[in-house]
């Protein structure tokens, strides 16, 4: 069950639909996101709780996040290493998290599918980060000087068939991604929710598994992670005035800046966000997977729990759904940004 508790002033999906035949409904859970700590940035806290509970996940990676700032290591920024960190901090964040199944996305591809790929890029082929560029404030979009590599220039019924063997392999019930605005508008993020849905009706019909066996369809319940507007602008808001009462500071010993008003684009009216999970029981291991990613984020904490003369489990047990936020974080742009106690869905299919 992915429901949480009712909280008054949030509408909550009373019941999970129910999965089509082609589907376990005690089956996995998989989630495909963009680049390395997107998985722990939008759905980390509801990885936590999936892998608490004992429910199988795997989580894709379309990239590796090659073209990522880099926080206090500027100097590793457009070279090979950049992958190599990252890579690494993403198997740190997943064991914080307690999950086990993780792929890259061109690692499920066939040679055939990487075709266009190798002849652009030295082995091994593969499908690297678009890079992005900031058309406004808190929005995204595509960079001038995308590689011929980059995910976005890669055929999507390739980058879609790939996945689709996962899918029968794996046969989750539920899939979760980036809606289609891609959180903020990052291209990539926007290309992997486009791959993620066409997966989806590939797999819809019989076909070829990872191992090259024919499989059954599976159609799996999609849905995206979303955040109800007016718990995030509460949330920025109450992080804005904690950070400036803490003065709380980054990775580079420089103040943390206050939130704006511009929202992103997986901020949505309470009427869409069909389901609202309560993360708060994961926040430590949130917290540890957040704190697994040094190049990207800076400044992470949940009070409650870094507050040293307070017993963890009393500390953990203070922690609510209905609190706007439970702490913040920062990414290079060095944004304060708010730790939820829940993680928002809105359903696409299924």
């Amino acid at each position: 069950q992915l429901h949480a508790p009712r909280r008054p002033d949030v509408t909550t999906a009373s019941t999970v639909p129910q999965p089509t035949p082609e589907v376990d409904a005690a089956g996995p859970v998989l989630a495909v996101f963009a680049h390395p700590d997107d998985e722990t940035l939008l759905a980390g806290g509801l990885l936590a709780r999936i892998a608490a509970q004992g429910v199988p996940a795997v989580v894709v990676t379309a990239t590796r996040g090659e073209r990522g700032e880099m926080i206090d290591a500027a100097h590793l920024e457009g070279t090979e290493w950049v992958a190599q960190v990252r890579t690494t901090e993403l198997v740190a964040a997943l064991a914080a998290l307690g999950i086990t199944g993780h792929h890259f996305l061109d690692e499920l591809a066939t040679p055939a599918e990487l075709g266009e790929v190798a002849a652009a890029d030295a082995p091994p082929a593969r499908w690297t980060d678009s890079g992005m560029e900031w058309v406004s404030p808190g929005l995204a979009g595509p960079a001038p000087d995308a590689p011929t590599t980059a995910l976005t220039a890669g055929p999507l019924a390739s980058q879609a068939q790939a996945l689709a063997r996962l899918m029968r392999t794996v046969r989750p019930a539920v899939v979760i991604s980036d809606e289609e605005g891609g959180s903020y508008g990052h291209p990539d993020h926007r290309r992997t929710h486009e791959i993620v849905v066409a997966a989806l009706d590939v797999a819809a019909h019989p076909g070829l598994d990872l191992t090259g066996a024919q499989a059954d369809a599976v159609r799996p319940v999609h849905a995206v992670i979303t955040v109800s507007a007016d718990r995030l602008v509460a949330a920025n808001k109450q992080v804005a005035a904690q950070v400036r009462q803490e003065q709380s500071m980054g990775a580079l010993a420089q103040p943390l800046l206050t939130p704006g008003p511009d929202l992103p684009a997986l901020a949505r009216p309470e009427r869409e966000v069909d389901l609202e999970v309560d993360t708060s029981a994961g926040a430590r291991r949130l917290l540890a997977a957040l704190r697994s990613y040094p190049s990207q984020v800076q400044g992470a904490t949940i009070p409650v729990l870094d507050a040293t003369a307070m017993r963890p489990a009393r500390a953990l047990a203070r922690l609510r759904p209905s609190q706007a936020a439970v702490g913040w974080y920062a990414l290079s742009n060095a944004v304060a940004s708010p730790i939820l106690p829940t993680v928002g869905l809105s359903l696409v299919r299924g």
